[in-house]
């Protein structure tokens, strides 16, 4: 059988950069994904964006939240959100994510400090505006931080993760400069929304009707569609059949697997229509796309 398991779906496992460290460092264009856009997930990381060029929008559970050059925005586990960008200029961005473990595990300290600020039942994000002192101290750890990474020495998890430290002890000593945003009880609709993504994450190889997605929300058809189009802007087949692509990208790039085969494991039962989809929402055929790919590889 196929492998998919190179697209991580909804309270996703992350790809860290080194095996069983819960770790994750890149530098970002928006425009490397579909449409400019990041697919809606949550999952148990902190997540930090930290704005280098160009403007984005952050969808927080059902808020918006925009983004400029020097801005730094800090997610808390467990929230549902996707980045995106309407305008054609790109976005470049610093993305770091962290399991919670990896921080002290020393109680005093962890019942204190690092709840108060981690918790995801409190506290859904923080935002940085550009300009401010705090915002520019944890852009410089930020950086730091990407530097260090990028330096691929042996101890650089343990220096990063003290970086990490510092910058959540900046958080706790936060001033209202800082904009810590609660979480509100939980949506019902929020909720049947989540789970309406994590079943066609789990069942996007499949044939997928309308009724099954909204079954899975325990929700009517219209109720599922109105959902839909106020959390993520899509209708649900539409962002089924978005989500099979991002699948299909994925694979075309980092396996050797024919378009056929890679076209019947995303659910797309005939490659004529897996074609025209593709060409449709990323500007190349899928043979393109993957030859592409591989001439970036070989340049870098």
């Amino acid at each position: 059988m196929i492998n998919t398991s190179t697209l991580q779906g909804d309270s996703k496992s992350i790809h860290y950069n080194t095996k069983d460290i819960p770790l994750y460092i890149r530098h970002e264009k928006l425009s490397y994904r579909l449409n400019s856009q990041t697919m809606p997930h949550w999952h148990e990381d902190i997540e930090l964006l930290q704005i280098i060029h160009g403007n984005m929008c952050c969808m927080i559970d059902n808020e918006r939240v925009f983004l400029h050059e020097g801005d730094c925005l800090i997610i808390t586990a467990l929230q549902m959100h996707y980045c995106f960008n309407d305008t054609k200029d790109d976005c470049t961005y610093n993305r770091i994510l962290f399991h919670p473990e990896l921080l002290t595990r020393n109680k005093k300290i962890v019942d204190e400090v690092i709840d108060p600020v981690l918790s995801s039942d409190q506290i859904k994000y923080f935002y940085l505006m550009a300009g401010d002192t705090h915002t520019k101290q944890i852009n410089s750890l930020i950086e730091r931080m990407v530097d260090i990474h990028e330096e691929d020495k042996v101890s650089q998890e343990l220096e990063i993760i003290g970086y990490l430290h510092i910058i959540f002890a900046r958080l706790f000593n936060a001033d209202d400069r800082i904009r810590m945003v609660a979480k509100t009880r939980l949506d019902p609709d929020l909720h049947a929304q989540r789970a309406m993504i994590s079943f066609i994450h789990e069942h996007y190889a499949e044939k997928i009707t309308l009724e099954e997605i909204a079954l899975s929300g325990n929700v009517c058809r219209s109720k599922c569609c109105s959902l839909f189009k106020q959390f993520i802007q899509k209708t649900p087949i539409h962002f089924l059949n978005l989500y099979r692509l991002e699948v299909s990208r994925n694979l075309l790039r980092n396996t050797t697997d024919t378009v056929s085969a890679i076209s019947q494991s995303c659910g797309f039962a005939n490659q004529s229509y897996f074609n025209k989809m593709f060409l449709e929402e990323y500007g190349s055929t899928p043979v393109e796309f993957r030859q592409r790919e591989r001439n970036r590889s070989k340049v870098s």
